[in-house]
């Protein structure tokens, strides 16, 4: 009636993951203090200097994550519970806990409940604001030699909920076929970016599923 599973995940990356039609405002170093999450389009580009570098990423990346998984079966419902933690070159960590209840209504109709949180830190290069200036030495344009505006390197939380159903349609030798539905609630929270400080979706699938034996 329970079942536990442990994972362990490497993944070594290599390579230039920059975007190239990202640019990244930069800021003299006196007005970059003044600059605050969630601000406009309208405030940066007054605050912001005439150089907009393009985004520039380090050339390699190191993932690491361990997780576990734990199911309990009991009466006609089952519960899943996963946690996830993770970490990487980049000094980003992150937490995810997903939680999923099952209710077997009938023969041929399942329903549940699910829940996700997410959270994480901001990578070692990530800034709300960079700054660059003339180098005294050379009299060169000086700029950070890592820099985005990706929000998704910066610290952030994730709340994610929903309700789900699958529809038992019935075998055709021996495959067995369904059709589920799911929708999901999700909420996030931006700790340190520029343009935004939050954002709200709603995601929906619809899919036929298949269970060959």
């Amino acid at each position: 009636t329970s079942v536990l599973l442990l994972s362990g995940t490497l993944g070594l990356e290599r390579g230039d993951q920059s975007k190239p039609y990202r640019y990244v405002p930069m800021f003299s170093a006196a007005t970059a203090p003044t600059l605050n999450p969630g601000a406009s389009i309208g405030q940066v580009n007054v605050a912001r200097l005439p150089v907009r570098p393009l985004e520039q990423l380090p050339l390699s990346r190191d993932r690491y994550a361990v997780g576990a998984r734990f199911i309990h079966a009991f009466g006609s419902a089952t519960l899943r519970l996963e946690q996830r933690l993770y970490t990487d070159s980049w000094a980003q960590t992150a937490s995810t806990t997903d939680a999923r209840t099952l209710f077997d209504l009938s023969g041929s109709l399942c329903v549940w409940l699910h829940g996700r949180f997410n959270a994480q830190s901001a990578t070692s290069f990530y800034k709300l604001a960079y700054t660059a200036g003339i180098d005294p030495g050379s009299g060169r344009l000086a700029i950070p030699a890592f820099r985005t505006d990706d929000r998704e390197l910066g610290p952030l939380v994730t709340l994610t909920g929903g309700p789900g159903v699958l529809l038992n349609l019935g075998s055709a030798g021996k495959v067995h076929y369904g059709i589920s539905a799911q929708t999901d609630f999700m909420f996030s929270k931006y700790f340190d970016a520029l343009f935004i400080t939050g954002r709200t979706a709603v995601y929906g699938t619809l899919g036929l599923d298949g269970e060959f034996e």
